[in-house]
């Protein structure tokens, strides 16, 4: 991105960006997984099944924290790439 002509931040933000959406991926596919399983385990039981959507909300205000955080160096060192630098790795 360097290479053609990206200013700093939008390298640093489109590296936070896809970390936060792949966070958020996983943590779609983990919820519905433990909902399929939990819904299977409950039927199993003759329950019914709840579902403590406060944690949730914590747990995906956690996954963006942690995206953010490890995708915060990784990012940085990108956008310090001079442009003339980037061209050297570019095909």
């Amino acid at each position: 991105m360097r290479a053609i002509g990206f200013p700093r931040t939008q390298v640093m933000l489109s590296v936070l960006l896809e970390l936060v959406v792949l966070g958020l991926i996983g943590l779609l596919i983990g919820i519905i997984n433990g909902l399929f399983i939990s819904l299977g385990f409950s039927n199993m039981a003759n329950t019914s099944l709840v579902v403590p959507w406060s944690e949730v909300a914590v747990y995906l205000g956690f996954i963006t924290l942690i995206a953010i955080g490890a995708g915060a160096i990784p990012g940085w060192l990108a956008s310090r790439i001079p442009a003339a630098e980037a061209l050297r790795y570019v095909g």
